[in-house]
């Protein structure tokens, strides 16, 4: 499907932003940081953020319970105490999140807002993307660039990243869903939000 997307706002200054958001029709923002609030990119804190899209008729939506990183539910952690996003992609707030997300499809073009300019390093694509594409929504993510790439693609790239000899099978690796399980596992545990203190 194309009518969802997402962007990190570190690409770009806000009149750029606004460019690109409008150069593909977007006309809802789900700003998925657990805490909508930046000390470098002061124009993206909520308060502005929201003002600003709200001039250009451009809805906006904090989802931070839904889809942010930053989980720190015990249920949702792994033994070393980081956010397993295979955990919380199967949970209750995630799939609320999914589901208003689908409602909203049939109104126009959502984008998913986080920070890191690169997806492949980024939750919207590692935790939010993976979930998608498992409920059937592709994901197309907007680089600095402005050119396009989609959620499958980024796998692909994920998979090169951590999977030596990726073109081949192997004993520990008999399919490409093997390799693309592993290679999210890595990534997860890379730039998975560690929590010190555990909320049962």
């Amino acid at each position: 499907m194309d009518n969802i997307f997402s962007i990190g706002y570190a690409g770009f200054d806000i009149n750029t932003f606004l460019q690109v958001i409008k150069k593909y029709s977007i006309n809802c923002i789900i700003d998925v940081r657990s805490k909508p609030f930046s000390k470098y990119y002061i124009n993206y804190n909520k308060p502005y953020l929201e003002q600003v899209l709200n001039d250009n008729q451009i809805l906006y939506r904090h989802y931070g319970k839904e889809f942010g990183a930053q989980q720190t539910s015990a249920k949702f952690l792994t033994s070393s105490r980081y956010v397993s996003f295979s955990k919380f992609i199967l949970s209750t707030e995630f799939t609320n999140g999914i589901n208003k997300i689908k409602k909203g499809m049939n109104m126009g073009y959502i984008c998913i807002l986080c920070a890191e300019v690169d997806p492949l390093t980024c939750h919207r694509s590692i935790m939010v993307g993976q979930g998608f594409k498992q409920q059937g929504i592709n994901i197309a993510h907007i680089l600095k660039n402005q050119e396009l790439e989609y959620q499958s693609e980024l796998e692909n790239r994920l998979i090169n990243c951590y999977i030596k000899n990726s073109n081949q099978l192997s004993f520990l690796y008999t399919s490409k869903e093997t390799m693309l399980e592993e290679a999210y596992n890595r990534k997860n545990k890379e730039i998975g939000f560690k929590v010190k203190e555990i909320y049962y």
